[in-house]
């Protein structure tokens, strides 16, 4: 199993100063999660989009903090675009928009599609099942199936891992149950 960090997560656990104590707890699950030897990954595209952020911010610690993070070897993969996740990206959200699901702006990069497309890569490449862990879980909640979930990083535990893994837990109607 892989738990895929999103923009909002890796953000908090790149982040420095864990000045409120969401930052606090989620960097607190984090280190757990890898004590667990959970494998995550960060897609390139979450890579982008905290660094954009840092770089508007001139927070150059917070830069440095997710150099360190992205070449760490142990337990976490950085996942790279590539054509093929792209073109699948923009097949996700041609088919989303054709059933009135709108992600974002037309005019804007999407980032979650992105994100989506380089999930179901790994899936698709690794036969891994796949856990995105996310501040804000109703963005991605429509590409959800038995082996791709999008999870608030709260809920993120061992046990619902182990679950997850051996398929006792389900996605339907946005729940997992």
């Amino acid at each position: 199993m892989i738990i895929l960090l999103d923009t909002g997560v890796l953000s908090q656990v790149s982040n420095p100063n864990p000045d409120s104590p969401k930052t606090k707890e989620c960097k607190q699950w984090f280190e757990a999660r890898q004590d667990e030897s959970f494998l995550f990954g960060i897609p390139e595209i979450c890579d982008y989009e905290c660094r954009r952020e840092y770089f508007q911010n001139r927070s150059i610690v917070s830069i440095q903090r997710l150099d360190k993070l992205t070449q760490r070897t142990d337990r976490l993969v950085y996942w790279r675009l590539t054509t093929g996740i792209v073109h699948k990206a923009a097949q996700l959200w041609g088919e989303a928009r054709n059933k009135g699901i709108v992600l974002a702006d037309k005019k804007s990069l999407d980032g979650d599609v992105l994100l989506i497309a380089t999930a179901i890569n790994i899936v698709e490449e690794t036969e891994e099942k796949v856990i995105i862990a996310t501040t804000d879980e109703s963005d991605l909640s429509n590409f959800n199936n038995r082996r791709l979930v999008s999870l608030s990083w709260e809920k993120i535990t061992l046990e619902l891992c182990v679950a997850f893994e051996m398929g006792k837990y389900r996605y339907a109607y946005g729940k997992l149950w």
